[in-house]
């Protein structure tokens, strides 16, 4: 649970939506020394941007401090340790003069917010996440390919903190192997309940659910990718993201350039 104890050193998870970070956050929040409390890049970076420029100078040191009270606040467990997931990018990026300028700071709110967290990743195939988003979300593959694109390049940058990771497919295909990995790496224990969300049902769109987890590959619809948003920026970042975490390189089936 977030207490004076642990509150700057939560096991943080970052990522794109739909990749498997439910299925990851389940895993924690299976663990009996673990709770999993949300998502909170707004919570933490709105709040944050919102402070920064109302506080008069002389308060600005105190921000990180009243983020923390925050999350000490909402969030209550009886666990040692807590984990929360800042996927996605935060609304206020549309504020920044460019991607860089966003990123450093973006992680410099988290890092100093949470100076001690250890940072994880879970990454799927680009053009399965561009599908699923436009589907569930009912976003514009364009609004879906520049997020993606912006969030591989927060995960890449030098900044990063992102010390380990997994792709979904690895995940399913082996999850034994692969949350235990993300969990000993976190600083836990490992336990064999983190398996548990593996087997639950699992939704694969709004209006189908399947046991078979596998149902989230869908390579029968990247024919309906629009070939204009995977552009060569997109494509070098998300790529970049991909092999890195992968170990392997990206098949872009019939996108291939």
């Amino acid at each position: 649970m977030p207490t004076t104890l642990n509150i700057t050193s939560p096991i943080t998870l970052v990522g794109n939506g739909r990749s498997g970070t439910s299925l990851v956050s389940k895993a924690f929040n299976n663990h009996p020394d673990c709770r999993y409390h949300g998502e909170t890049v707004n919570l933490i970076h709105s709040v944050w941007y919102s402070l920064e420029r109302n506080l008069p100078p002389m308060l600005k040191s105190k921000i990180p401090e009243t983020i923390r009270q925050q999350f000490l606040h909402l969030f209550t467990s009886d666990t040692p340790f807590w984990m929360h997931k800042p996927i996605g990018v935060p609304i206020v990026s549309t504020f920044m003069k460019d991607d860089d300028e966003f990123i450093e700071w973006f992680w410099h709110v988290l890092t100093t917010v949470f100076p001690d967290a250890n940072f994880c990743t879970v990454v799927r195939h680009p053009l399965d996440v561009l599908v699923s988003s436009h589907e569930w979300w009912d976003r514009s593959y364009e609004g879906v390919a520049n997020s993606n694109r912006l969030m591989a390049k927060i995960v890449m940058h030098p900044s990063s903190p992102v010390s380990h990771g997994v792709t979904y497919e690895d995940l399913i295909a082996d999850p034994e192997t692969h949350i235990r990995s993300l969990i000993t790496k976190s600083g836990l224990p490992w336990d064999e309940a983190c398996l548990k969300p593996v087997e639950e049902l699992h939704s694969s769109s709004r209006a189908e659910r399947s046991n078979d987890p596998t149902s989230f590959h869908r390579t029968d619809q990247w024919a309906d990718i629009p070939t204009t948003v995977l552009t060569a920026e997109y494509r070098q970042a998300v790529g970049a993201y991909w092999e890195h975490f992968a170990g392997r390189p990206l098949d872009w089936g019939m996108h291939s350039a």
